[in-house]
């Protein structure tokens, strides 16, 4: 009995090695556990932030891997109780009280009952210490699951928002494909419409170019014309002023004339009256040369006479022919 104590006290302690151990690894696994899980958070919100598919696959696939380390940890658990009820020790307060039954049956003396007495204690510390780790493990294990799932279910949010990215993303494409051969055609138009232009421009310079000309000789018609006009002017000017000499040398003319036939009206008057005066005189000398006489020939005054009344009569021509101009 005083053997097995010892080797109960080895295995007591190998155990408690082995507990501190595994509880150390359990920590370890449980603090990289966290971090994988706050890391998973961030990447998860880095992937729904940047629509990244192939990042949410590696970030699922590390969740997957945290799942495996607690099922690893899990059997790790069972193997230290399955270790520890090997040598005796049962899990929880059963296998405290059949140890300290064991104990108390096995020797009388009180050193050895505050070596199992003690040996008791640090087994039991070392089981609750393992049940709080435990505890821990499994609420850590349980926020790690559920946070899984909301992972999992924002990574499929996510792959839904990705497959309707990917269509909204195919629809812009075929847009700028479209907006593409608009911009082409409207390039080709723009094209055409500047050889258009050129074409327009290179006519209406042309056309310029032919009015410039055109306006040149125009230029030098007006200026002959003008230098016409002016000779015109000057021509008209000097006939003017003859006509206005002709016109008064004609006034003067006719107030010459109208002179001259008031004196030959007054003198045709005179003479038509002196013929008269004469045309009497002659007839009633003739009257009383043939009343008195009643000769055939008479000499004197009768040529005289003839030659006065001729003479007479030719100015009572020129009379009238002035007269009547």
């Amino acid at each position: 009995m005083a053997v097995a104590l010892p080797g109960m006290v080895a295995l007591g302690v190998g155990g408690a090695i082995v507990g501190d151990t595994a509880t150390a690894t359990a920590v370890g696994w449980v603090a990289d556990a966290i971090v994988w899980v706050a890391d998973a958070e961030t990447l998860i919100k880095i992937t729904y932030d940047f629509a990244d598919k192939e990042k949410v696959e590696i970030y699922t696939k590390e969740i997957d891997e945290l799942g495996v380390e607690f099922e690893l940890e899990e059997e790790l658990k069972a193997i230290v109780e399955s270790g520890l009820q090997s040598i005796g020790f049962g899990s929880g307060e059963n296998s405290l009280e059949s140890s300290r039954t064991k104990v108390d049956t096995s020797g009388d003396s009180s050193e050895r009952e505050e070596e199992v007495e003690s040996l008791a204690s640090t087994v039991e510390r070392i089981m609750k210490n393992l049940n709080l780790k435990i505890t821990q493990l499994r609420r850590s294990l349980e926020e790690s699951r559920s946070n899984n799932e909301h992972l999992q279910s924002l990574t499929e949010k996510h792959a839904q928002d990705i497959v309707e990215n990917m269509l909204y993303i195919k629809e812009l494409e075929d847009r700028e494909r479209m907006l593409a051969q608009n911009v082409e055609r409207l390039m080709v138009k723009i094209k055409e419409a500047e050889a258009e232009v050129a074409r327009w421009r290179e006519a209406c310079e042309l056309e310029i170019q032919s009015g410039k000309h055109e306006i040149e000789q125009r230029d030098t018609v007006v200026a002959i014309l003008t230098q016409e006009l002016e000779k015109r002017k000057t021509d008209l000017d000097i006939s003017n002023r003859k006509l206005n000499k002709k016109e008064e040398l004609a006034a003067a003319a006719q107030a010459t004339a109208e002179k001259s036939l008031q004196l030959a009206d007054s003198t045709a008057a005179r003479l038509r009256e002196l013929v008269e005066e004469l045309s009497k005189q002659l007839e009633e000398a003739e009257s009383r040369y043939r009343n008195r006489y009643k000769l055939r020939h008479i000499c004197w005054p009768w040529k005289t006479l003839k030659l006065s009344t001729a003479t007479m009569n030719n100015r009572v021509k020129n009379v009238k022919r002035m007269l009547s101009k």
